[in-house]
């Protein structure tokens, strides 16, 4: 977990981190694990997988904030992981819809 290739280690400069460990444990563990989670939620058709998935998006573009505050825009990944989270949470939206349509049909069967 040092960064991906290429990317400086100057870009931490002004930031709490020395090298990329830290940023990448944390993407790894929590962004990487609870993408795995919300996943198994979604799947699973558990009743909390919305939720899940909202805090999940919420902590990703705080990730997105932070990360342009301290390097700059400085990739196109960073646009281009808000416009990923961003279909997520319109296609999340959609998924919690149909399912509570589906579940008023059901009542009323």
């Amino acid at each position: 977990m040092a960064g991906a290739e290429g990317v400086p280690v100057e870009w931490l400069h002004g930031s709490p981190f020395h090298s990329y460990f830290i940023p990448g444990l944390f993407l790894m563990t929590i962004i990487g694990g609870g993408s795995l989670i919300t996943a198994i939620l979604v799947f699973a058709g558990h009743k909390k997988a919305f939720l899940w998935n909202l805090v999940l998006c919420l902590v990703i573009f705080a990730w997105l904030i932070v990360q342009v505050s301290i390097i700059g825009l400085v990739s196109f990944m960073q646009p281009a992981t808000a416009l990923a989270v961003m279909l997520i949470l319109l296609l999340s939206l959609v998924y919690k819809n149909r399912v509570l349509s589906a579940n008023n049909n059901l009542r009323n069967i």
